[in-house]
């Protein structure tokens, strides 16, 4: 069986949640006989594609960006060529544009909706966009919800409870550096328990400000890992 995941960004260039969780189902998948790879969007993309630990990934060149979404002109024709050659597309969202793909490029090929998240940081652009989000919802075969609890609350999957199934995320952790004793060492004597972690792509629509003012009387450290958009505004947070 042949798989296409679809989404705006991907290995090497983004090791953000939802590459991560992309490159863990291809990466699993494989034990069962799935062949699967990646089309997306780069800046930097190559015209022909690049392998990365063992699967293909089909780049489009980024044309603009707008409300953190990437949008090509190429992709249209890139798209329309490669998705007949897989049995199933699997589209992750939210990424309005990975939307017009699958309307007007692959609604010849079986596909499945991984739903992460509903759009939170768009307040008013998310209204324009509901018309396009519900003909792409109802276009494809089946929903996954990564859980019973988003499931329940999201008012959009609400209104596609008859085709999505609860599918929850998961790791391998041997996929995963093992952190040297030098560095636990570091962090151990530098960061006394206890302390709460936040790990994750550092970006405004995730609450860490809600956790930072959350934290503040009590007696634990906040530790806050990771990268993103907004990094320097959370290292100058007082």
């Amino acid at each position: 069986m042949r798989v296409l995941h679809v989404y705006k960004s991907y290995y090497p260039e983004d090791y953000g949640g939802i590459p991560q969780a992309i490159r863990q189902l291809i990466n699993g998948s494989a034990n069962y006989g799935i062949d699967a790879e990646v089309f997306t969007l780069s800046i930097n993309a190559t015209e022909n594609p690049i392998s990365f630990e063992g699967h293909c990934i089909t780049q489009a060149k980024t044309s603009i960006e707008a409300a953190s979404t990437p949008v090509s002109i190429n992709a249209f024709s890139k798209f329309r060529d490669i998705a007949p050659k897989f049995d199933l597309i699997h589209y992750h969202y939210p990424y309005p544009f990975g939307d017009v793909l699958g309307l007007f490029g692959g609604r010849s090929v079986p596909s499945v909706v991984t739903y992460h998240s509903d759009i939170v940081r768009q307040k008013i652009l998310k209204y324009a966009y509901y018309p396009l989000q519900n003909a792409f919802l109802y276009s494809v075969d089946r929903i996954v919800c990564t859980s019973e609890n988003y499931m329940k609350t999201s008012p959009v999957l609400r209104q596609f409870i008859h085709k999505t199934e609860v599918v929850p995320l998961g790791l391998d952790k041997l996929s995963f550096p093992e952190a040297s004793p030098v560095v636990m060492s570091k962090w151990t004597n530098h960061i006394r328990e206890p302390f709460i972690l936040f790990l994750g792509a550092l970006r405004n629509y995730k609450g860490i400000d809600t956790l930072i003012a959350a934290a503040e009387g009590f007696n634990f450290k906040l530790v806050i890992a990771g990268a993103g958009e907004s990094l320097e505004y959370f290292k100058n947070k007082k």
